[in-house]
């Protein structure tokens, strides 16, 4: 098996005995195409990166990626569902480090496929279990990290990381998902009320203009009171003004805050993996855990923490 990535062949024989999952390229990377009969998905071996989410009712593509996305399996790729772990943005004390740590340009492994027939054999729900080739990397050494992607008539995903060490460790994370909107001008945010900190002005406490619209950059975390645990959900809805029937709706758990992005203009256009005003098509609503939270998550030994998106 390559030290690289986890071998075609090895790919083909775990997935062999489902229906639903088959394996392609794109670039240099690995894509599993995964279809069955509520939706459809593509997954990048490479960062275990959704591309696409496409449910069958509406034909419609939830996720944004960018036309100008690299695929040479070096480069995180800009769109889909970026995973950031295992610390977001910039290293808390480390600037040197990767921003949003290294686990959206590592190579991941297939571990479980598990699927849901319905009684004519047809298949309503693919599970994938991922996980990456390394986690030893940057003094992190004791840190077990895997992505469950559910593609059924919504799509969820589920980040959860395990502290194998014998001393407390602080986790910072994010799934960075880009949604795909017709024209982020005529968008308004639902339920994301809490004062955020901005990083464009460097201002904390920053309280929410009502109604939430998108003008210029925007980068914001929003600090949610408290951390919310398996059995509470932050709801979002992304809401087009223009097209109703457009709207998004995402729910949240596991997080302390949850962050909203899009680049405006400016920095949209000087981005060389965004193609020309695509900035225009797309919004970040990220799930997250960071350090603007009013107590960090800090995972005690053998404790797991899992942080989940679910979309539909």
């Amino acid at each position: 098996m390559s030290e690289t990535k986890q071998d075609s062949l090895t790919v083909q024989n775990i997935i062999a005995d489902y229906k639903s999952v088959t394996l392609g390229t794109k670039g240099n990377i690995q894509v599993l195409n995964v279809e069955n009969r509520q939706a459809s998905c593509k997954v990048s071996l490479f960062g275990a990166h959704v591309l696409s989410f496409i449910s069958q009712d509406d034909k419609r593509e939830r996720l944004w990626l960018s036309d100008d996305a690299v695929f040479d399996g070096v480069k995180a790729i800009r769109g889909g569902i970026p995973i950031c772990w295992p610390w977001f943005s910039a290293h808390p004390t480390e600037v040197s480090f990767p921003s949003h740590g290294y686990a959206r340009t590592q190579n991941w492994d297939v571990q479980k496929i598990n699927e849901i027939l319905d009684n004519n054999k047809e298949v309503l729900s693919t599970e994938i279990s991922l996980t990456p080739k390394q986690t030893s990397l940057y003094g992190y050494e004791n840190i077990q990290v895997k992505l469950v992607i559910e593609v059924s008539n919504q799509l969820t995903v589920s980040l959860v990381t395990k502290n194998n060490g014998p001393v407390p460790l602080a986790l910072y994370q994010a799934l960075h998902t880009y949604f795909q909107v017709d024209n982020v001008d005529n968008i308004e945010v639902h339920n994301i009320n809490e004062p955020y900190s901005d990083k464009p002005t460097g201002k904390d406490n920053c309280d929410v203009t009502l109604p939430y619209i998108i003008k210029g950059e925007v980068d914001r975390i929003h600090v949610l009171p408290n951390r919310l645990d398996d059995n509470q959900e932050k709801q979002v809805t992304i809401i087009n003004n223009q097209k109703p029937t457009l709207h998004q709706k995402i729910s949240m758990n596991g997080i302390d805050s949850v962050v909203v992005w899009n680049p405006g203009v400016k920095l949209g256009n000087s981005m060389s993996d965004v193609h020309e005003n695509g900035y225009k098509t797309m919004l970040c609503i990220e799930a997250a855990n960071t350090e603007k939270a009013n107590e960090s998550l800090l995972l005690l030994p053998n404790q797991s923490h899992s942080v989940t998106q679910q979309i539909s």
